[in-house]
């Protein structure tokens, strides 16, 4: 029976490390081991499944206009804890589905953020959550799957990255570029990450066939508010990596009574060097006593699914 392992980034959550050391949660049946390394320089991740490395060791983290390094901190805490329970689902197949999961959570910098992951029988799930007051502006993200040395096949939904003429209410042209447009994308497939074009970039999921035939990775995300969504492109030999679309800067509100512009209303025509500007008293949640404000930037899942 073939495999199907459904990656997804993790959920986003801020805090900081001490000295460098591993923590592993493993799914209630065992099948997923996911391990994380952090408290000294970047936190990174790796991913088994019945024993054999599916993601090596990768990065993950946020970075900040201020030169705060989200995920290069110290641990200061590790929690482990259990779920058990359902989620009723509006559309779908099943009309209620299993939440049953362990969840392992690491404190940086004495909760000034938080690292939560967690292993579900199906797959497995990060999360950045950050604790501090005020606004923050998140420049970049960090987010890679290493493959490791073999090939891996890729479908990939490729964006078109050129520019298309757009026209404005005056009809005044603008170049509109359009690879952050649309979701709908053809799966191209490639015999590796390396046979991607470098400059080529793919809405969420991809799917990625492993080196055995047998063993399928679907990269993707879930649950994101007031924060770019995940795009991805290759980041040398079998390595993917995350991409996202900068702040908009400028938008462009076109013609809509030109038929052939059907896609054509409020385009963003240029962009800010950052990614978002998060003021946590807008949307946060009470979530610790030494912690006034939670913000939640967005979630990353791994997920596995058989």
């Amino acid at each position: 029976m073939k495999k199907l392992l459904c990656m997804l980034p993790a959920m986003l959550m801020p805090f900081m490390a001490l000295s460098a050391k591993t923590y592993v949660v493993k799914s209630p049946d065992k099948a997923y081991s996911l391990k994380v390394t952090a408290g000294e320089g970047a936190t990174s991740y790796s991913l088994d499944y019945k024993g054999k490395t599916v993601i090596h060791n990768s990065p993950i983290g946020i970075l900040a206009a201020d030169g705060r390094r989200i995920g290069e901190g110290s641990v200061s805490s590790s929690e482990k804890s259990s779920h058990k329970g359902s989620v009723d689902v509006i559309v779908g197949k099943n009309s209620r589905l299993d939440d049953n999961y362990n969840q392992l959570t690491l404190a940086y910098d004495n909760g000034d953020y938080r690292l939560s992951l967690r292993a579900y029988n199906e797959g497995v799930a990060y999360q950045w959550t950050l604790c501090y007051p005020g606004e923050i502006t998140v420049t970049d993200e960090i987010f890679e799957a290493d493959f490791g040395s073999q090939p891996v096949k890729v479908l990939f939904p490729q964006c078109e990255t050129r520019s298309w003429t757009e026209w404005d209410l005056s009809r005044q042209p603008h170049e509109i570029n359009q690879a952050y447009r649309n979701f709908e994308r053809e799966y191209i497939p490639y015999d590796s990450i390396a046979a991607i074009p470098g400059v080529a970039i793919s809405t969420s999921p991809a799917l990625f066939t492993l080196p055995d035939g047998a063993t399928r990775v679907a990269i993707t995300e879930s649950n994101v508010y007031d924060y770019p969504g995940l795009y991805l492109k290759p980041a040398g030999g079998e390595k993917i990596r995350g991409h996202w679309a900068a702040f908009p800067k400028t938008v462009l509100d076109g013609d809509t009574v030109n038929g052939k512009q059907f896609y054509s209303t409020h385009l963003v025509e240029t962009r800010e060097d950052l990614l978002c500007r998060l003021g946590f008293a807008q949307w946060c949640q009470l979530h610790d006593p030494r912690c006034r404000l939670v913000g939640k930037l967005s979630c990353r899942t791994l997920r596995l699914c058989r």
